[in-house]
């Protein structure tokens, strides 16, 4: 007989608001908990060895268009961490930018909502890190699902990120807002940065605006990370999706696990 983690629920308990706002909802009376930035560092350094090989590849320059064909709008888009080339709409972009509307499209996915042009690089580091991500959990999957689909959702709607496969491991937990915030969502205070005791962690999330694409990454280690729990908290609630390969790839670990789940919502 196996052990669940209790349900939550999303009218007491904590829910993750996943938005530019970047807030972390609490129950009425609660005090606020510490962030991870606030966890001093231990244990044993967890660097990648000098001469091991990267666990990222080179990464390619982000492929943006811009909705009208107007590519020349992007000439004075000046990057943050990641290349970028601009393309037409026809030559398959990454992005597709609708300068009217602000929407950012993403595999037909609206993934971002009003962006104007100076907010533009954050998106395209936001796309260079999911890409990067995806190449990372390929090699070494931690399961995670969203529930009950991956569906778009709407306007208070009430969905649930699932992780499995966490007995006697680790847990970071952050979210990736399509205009590249980071959001870390666990742990948040020392007592949940110990190793889990139950195989399955459930995160309780309400659909609020604005609407777009979150994605939910989960990383899980044999034996506390805190060194990457300090690295992430420093990123927390800024647009700095574009330091997160460079922070993982450099704390990267042969027992870690990633996994990442998207969450598409609109009005």
């Amino acid at each position: 007989m196996s052990a669940s983690a209790p349900r939550l629920d999303v009218n007491t308990e904590p829910v993750v608001e996943l938005s530019r706002s970047v807030t972390f909802v609490t129950p009425p009376g609660s005090a606020p908990s510490a962030v991870a930035a606030n966890i001093p560092l231990g244990g044993a350094a967890r660097a990648t060895p000098a001469g091991a090989p990267p666990p990222f590849p080179p990464q390619r320059p982000v492929r943006v268009a811009v909705l009208d064909g107007s590519s020349a709008q992007l000439a004075d888009v000046t990057p943050l961490e990641s290349r970028f080339e601009a393309v037409a709409p026809n030559q398959n972009p990454e992005l597709i930018w609708d300068p009217k509307s602000g929407d950012v499209i993403s595999g037909g996915d609206v993934i971002a909502r009003e962006v104007g042009k100076d907010e533009l690089p954050g998106v395209i580091d936001r796309a260079a890190a999911v890409r990067a991500l995806k190449q990372m959990a390929a090699r070494s999957v931690q399961p995670i699902l969203l529930l009950p689909d991956n569906k778009v959702h709407h306007l208070g709607s009430e969905v649930e990120v699932a992780i499995d496969q966490l007995s006697n491991r680790s847990l970071l937990l952050f979210n990736l807002a399509g205009d590249g915030t980071v959001q870390l969502l666990y742990p948040q205070n020392e007592s949940e940065a110990e190793l889990m005791n139950k195989p399955e962690y459930r995160l309780p999330i309400k659909v609020r605006g604005p609407f777009g694409a979150d994605q939910i990454v989960a990383i899980t280690a044999p034996e506390r990370m805190p060194q990457l729990e300090q690295a992430l908290g420093k990123l927390n609630a800024r647009r700095t999706a574009g330091q997160l390969v460079r922070i993982l790839s450099q704390y990267a670990d042969a027992g870690m696990r990633l996994g990442s789940v998207g969450v598409f919502t609109a009005p």
